[in-house]
């Protein structure tokens, strides 16, 4: 067996450091964010009043969702049991899956209460910062 010296193929050449692609910046970062989230047809919001009011729209939309997804899902923790043990054992264990489910719809409802809750404090502090600049601008003239 011969070495890999011995072969005679001639040595693979090493890349150069200059073909390094050169790092992005914030603004291509921007840029390419941007492109992406037009192709997608998303829109972009911005950090304003109306852009957290539009925010709170969409997370009350889904909330509304959740509340009727729970609302409808009530009779699936309330199935009766019938005088048979096979039927007995799958409402048993349709009324606990039921029950976990709904529990995991509180949970969301929650959460998502809390988060709108927090999408309102900070647009009211940012409206309050805005003001109090707004009014440090006008004491300087």
């Amino acid at each position: 067996m011969a070495d890999e010296e011995d072969s005679g193929a001639p040595p693979l050449p090493l890349p150069q450091v200059d073909d390094a692609p050169m790092p992005v910046g914030p603004q291509q970062v921007r840029a390419q964010a941007d492109a992406k989230a037009q192709a997608a047809g998303l829109e972009d919001i911005a950090f304003d009043s109306e852009g957290v009011d539009k925010v709170i729209k969409r997370l009350k939309d889904v909330l509304s969702s959740l509340r009727e997804a729970q609302r409808q899902s009530e009779p699936l923790r309330n199935i009766a049991k019938k005088s048979d043990p096979v039927t007995n054992s799958y409402a048993d264990t349709a009324n606990e899956g039921g029950a976990a489910y709904q529990a995991c719809l509180r949970k969301e409802i929650a959460a998502l209460d809390g988060l709108i809750e927090d999408a309102k404090a900070m647009k009211e502090e940012r409206l309050q910062h805005e003001d109090e600049v707004a009014a440090g601008l006008k004491g300087q003239d």
